[in-house]
C-alpha cells in the first residue's frame, strides 16, 4: 500500500476508504480504485434486523450488484450492524410511480409531465423496457 501510494501521489487512508478497506494488507491481483466516482457520492448505512442486499438496494435506488461492488462484499450475506455504503438519496414514496399494465415510459411521462430521459437517468435505464410493479422514481 505504500509504494502504491508514494507512485500515485494518494494517501494510504484515502486509498483505504475509496476502496472501502479494513485494513492496508493488499492481496496480489487485487485491484484498486484511485479515485471516487465522480458521478456518485455514498453515504454510509448500518444493516438493521431483517434487511437484506435486495431491501436497503430499493430503499436507496440500487442494483444488489452495484450495492457489492461499492461495498466490495464477497457474497450476498450481510449482518446486522455491518456498515455499507448506499447513494445519498433515500427514495421517498411520494416521489415513487408504481407501473401499471399497459404503462410506458412514454405514457407515464405524458401522464406525469415529466420527460422520458429524466426518467430514464432518476431510474438508472439504459433501455425503454419498464415491468408492471416496478417502482420509478419520478423527482
Amino acid at each position: 500500500m505504500y509504494s502504491i501510494s508514494k507512485l500515485t501521489n494518494i494517501p494510504i487512508d484515502n486509498l483505504v476508504e475509496i476502496n472501502n478497506l479494513t485494513s492496508n494488507t493488499l492481496s496480489i491481483g487485487q485491484i484498486l480504485k484511485l479515485k471516487e466516482d465522480s458521478n456518485k457520492k455514498y453515504n454510509k448505512y448500518i444493516v438493521q434486523k431483517g434487511d437484506s442486499l435486495w431491501s436497503i438496494s430499493r430503499k436507496y435506488n440500487m442494483t444488489v450488484p452495484e450495492l457489492i461492488e461499492i461495498n466490495n462484499l464477497k457474497s450476498s450475506i450481510i449482518k446486522e450492524g455491518q456498515e455499507l455504503l448506499v447513494t445519498k438519496k433515500e427514495i421517498e414514496d411520494n416521489n415513487i410511480y408504481v407501473v401499471q399494465s399497459g404503462d410506458t415510459l412514454w405514457s407515464i411521462s405524458k401522464k406525469l409531465n415529466i420527460p422520458v430521459t429524466k426518467i430514464k437517468d432518476l431510474n438508472n435505464l439504459s433501455n425503454n423496457l419498464i415491468l408492471v410493479n416496478q417502482k420509478l422514481i419520478i423527482s
